[in-house]
């Protein structure tokens, strides 16, 4: 069941992968979307059997000192809150199934950024909520983990909108990893959290936070 306001995207996985795949078109952040989301997950496949939560932005990119709180809100709406709607509504029917949650992190919950004051903290609520969960729910599995520095719209945003409001150090990094063709392909990552949603994970590694290249989920890259 994949969600997202992309239509377009949305449509053509609908078309490549038939009845495997149904969508949903709709703004993770309305209140909404997540018993729209589940409803049909459980009409169309009959059960839950994992949430890999993938929604975030980074914009407001700006010094606490000039930032906009409003803008902070409306990306807590969508990092945050809307995974927490997400996996309130499936939380019953996970139970049942002894399912997974796999929540796509970032090191910048670990790691401070010059302008990612909104982002990171976002992303830091998120982590805490994962362990809070599973020390709370012991018929299901819960794990975050950062995808590493990905190809995605995100690093091009970094480098021609964002870049002007971060420090030339933070940007730099991001600028050296583009120019050297460092950029993980956004399948790397997705494999991973393919397979840790349908192959679950070995107790030891439950509530816990995770880079995707961390040994412990080589074999979750095949």
């Amino acid at each position: 069941m994949a969600v997202a306001r992309s239509q377009a995207a949305l449509e053509q996985l609908e078309s490549q992968y038939g009845d495997r795949v149904k969508v949903l078109v709709a703004d993770v952040s309305e209140p909404e979307t997540a018993e729209k989301a589940v409803g049909l997950a459980l009409e169309h496949f009959g059960s839950i059997d994992s949430v890999v939560a993938n929604a975030g932005i980074l914009d407001p990119v700006d010094s606490i000192e000039k930032s906009d709180v409003n803008k902070w809100r409306k990306l807590f709406e969508i990092n945050f809150f809307s995974v927490a709607q997400l996996v309130q509504a499936a939380l019953p029917h996970l139970k049942k199934s002894h399912g997974r949650v796999v929540a796509v992190l970032s090191g910048a919950s670990k790691n401070a950024y010059y302008g990612w004051a909104a982002y990171g903290a976002s992303k830091a609520a998120l982590n805490h909520f994962i362990s809070t969960l599973v020390e709370e729910n012991i018929d299901i599995q819960a794990i975050s983990v950062a995808p590493g520095v990905v190809a995605t719209s995100m690093q091009k945003d970094i480098r021609e909108k964002f870049g002007k409001n971060m420090s030339e150090e933070s940007l730099k990094k991001f600028l050296d990893l583009h120019k050297n063709g460092d950029l993980l392909p956004p399948e790397i990552p997705a494999t991973v959290y393919t397979n840790l949603a349908v192959r679950g994970w070995p107790r030891e590694l439950n509530g816990r936070y995770y880079r995707v290249n961390d040994e412990v989920l080589k074999k979750y890259l095949a």
